[in-house]
């Protein structure tokens, strides 16, 4: 049996959910009273209005979806430090790691654990081998608003974000490195009138880094087939 583990972190998601809790916890609610929410998801608002309008985008409006901050994830590269650099390293998956494969942002499949819990029935640790490849993103944050205050006061906290300590935070808790020096922002000039409400925007661009693993594990490998564990 061939057991195949991913952990392939998906760097949009994980910044849709720091950011809620980001916001959250500067009480964004209290801060800014008269907008109680704000809107932070991968689905651009432009593009949810676009699908609703049926060709009349004028009358389109949501107001629902402001304010928002959308993020993007561009172009996808080996950082260029690390093209030389190739990990393949072997690796043991023992039955206590069962229980916090999906905690620790392993992909297994239902069926898979289900087999492994049969595997240990009669064997110790399944042996097998553990790639790691080094990835750089370009991750790109816009912000809308219908108040050109709030929006400047979005754009504040998230280039506080990305280069005050939560950044350390991300990377203890998903080992992304987010780096300062590449923060780059247009807080002013952006304006849409397209759905007959202006808004304003601003945007953000920097890059992150990050890494992708897969463990292969071959139950009909020599080094485990003796029972008993090896």
């Amino acid at each position: 049996m061939i057991i195949i583990l991913s952990k392939v972190p998906s760097i949009e998601d994980i910044l849709v959910a720091e950011l809620s809790t980001y916001f959250d916890q500067l009480r964004f609610g209290e801060l800014y009273r008269n907008f109680k929410t704000i809107r932070i998801s991968l689905e651009h608002p432009f593009a949810i209005m676009w699908q609703q309008a049926k060709g009349n985008p004028g009358n389109a409006y949501d107001g629902s979806l402001f304010p928002s901050v959308t993020i993007m994830s561009g172009s996808d590269s080996k950082p260029g430090q690390l093209n030389g650099l190739n990990i393949l390293e072997p690796c043991t998956l023992e039955e206590s790691d069962l229980a916090t494969l999906s905690a620790s942002g392993w992909q297994v499949a239902s069926g898979a654990v289900t087999w492994l819990n049969e595997w240990f029935v009669d064997h110790g640790a399944l042996k097998g081998r553990m790639g790691t490849a080094h990835k750089s993103d370009q991750v790109s944050i816009d912000v809308w608003s219908e108040s050109i205050q709030l929006k400047n006061e979005i754009y504040g906290l998230l280039m506080m974000y990305l280069s005050g300590p939560n950044r350390v935070r991300i990377e203890n808790s998903h080992a992304i490195t987010i780096f300062d020096g590449t923060v780059r922002g247009q807080r002013s000039g952006n304006y849409n009138m397209d759905f007959g409400q202006l808004l304003y925007g601003a945007h953000i661009d920097f890059q992150v880094d990050y890494m992708m693993q897969q463990s292969l594990f071959d139950s009909e490998s020599s080094e485990n087939l003796i029972p008993g564990g090896n």
